[in-house]
């Protein structure tokens, strides 16, 4: 804009001086003179014209500096609005790179965790395997053992048949006649106090001395007296109710000498309790048998008052 200035003076100017050159020669050539005037008219007609397109170029030019303004408003704006975004691209970044360091150790704690879980899934699976087959070996023992019981109670059923039915058959030999009867140099043990240990179809009463000796009174009121009966068989014996006259039959009838002899003893009890079925309580006066070379510690008896 400046410049336009500049030079529309300098032609104003210059029109000035050629117009006073003009008048000064209208002396002497009128004819030019007025050539120079309509030159002048020409000059001035298109410094007006000059002078309205300065104008709209001036407009122009404020139209420009206010766009250029706008836009280094908007430009400011969007670099404000850059750096906001460069800022929370940092932060995300940062937290971006928090979790991915976190899911890495949560990643490897899962590893740690499941191979943790595959190694205690292989222990289980070794202690199934372990417990199948010990319980199949139980199983087989058991098996075993049940075979075993049936044909031990099968044998005693077959045996307690023709017991029976010998004592059906008839009376029984002067020898077991007097084996039966109680001998009087026998001492027999006190068959008060004791505990109930169940209950039986053949016995009342079960003692078990420190000798060893182990006494039944049956229910017919005969007696049977084994020597050497260790103290785990007597447990045996006792161990569980309601089944003392099956342990006896196993453990006990025809393992150990006794007086009278029991096959005797039991034939005749057969017979007896065919006509007589009864059950009743088992009391047992049990003592633990004395080491060897240890004296039993005898209980003071009370002072007389």
């Amino acid at each position: 804009m400046k410049i336009m200035s500049i030079v529309s003076w300098v032609l104003v100017a210059v029109l000035a001086v050629g117009v006073g050159v003009m008048a000064f020669m209208g002396q002497k050539n009128a004819g030019r003179a007025a050539e120079l005037e309509e030159t002048l008219s020409t000059v001035q007609a298109d410094f007006e014209a000059s002078q309205q397109e300065l104008s709209g170029a001036k407009d122009a030019l404020a139209a420009a500096e206010n766009n250029l303004s706008t836009a280094q408003a908007d430009s400011a704006a969007q670099a404000q609005k850059a750096q906001e975004q460069t800022a929370r691209v940092e932060t995300l970044a940062k937290d971006l790179a928090a979790k991915e360091e976190q899911l890495t150790s949560v990643t490897a704690e899962m590893e740690e965790a499941v191979k943790q879980a595959q190694e205690a899934k292989a222990a289980i699976e070794a202690q199934k395997a372990e417990w199948v087959e010990a319980k199949e070996d139980l199983e087989a023992q058991l098996a075993s053992a049940q075979a075993e019981l049936a044909a031990t109670q099968a044998a005693a059923e077959a045996e307690y048949a023709d017991v029976a039915a010998d004592a059906e058959g008839g009376a029984l030999d002067e020898e077991g006649a007097e084996a039966l009867g109680e001998d009087a140099s026998v001492e027999y043990p006190d068959e008060t106090g004791g505990r109930i240990v169940g209950q039986s179809r053949m016995f009342s009463f079960i003692s078990y001395g420190e000798d060893q000796k182990l006494f039944f009174r049956l229910l017919d009121g005969q007696t049977l007296t084994y020597e050497d009966v260790p103290a785990t068989v007597v447990d045996e014996i006792i161990a569980k109710e309601d089944r003392v006259d099956m342990r006896y039959r196993f453990h006990v009838q025809n393992k150990f000498k006794s007086l009278p002899p029991d096959n005797i003893v039991i034939r005749k009890y057969l017979k007896w309790h065919r006509k007589n079925p009864v059950k009743t309580d088992v009391r047992a006066v049990i003592a633990e048998p004395v080491e060897e070379g240890v004296e039993p510690e005898v209980a003071e008896a009370p002072a007389e008052e």
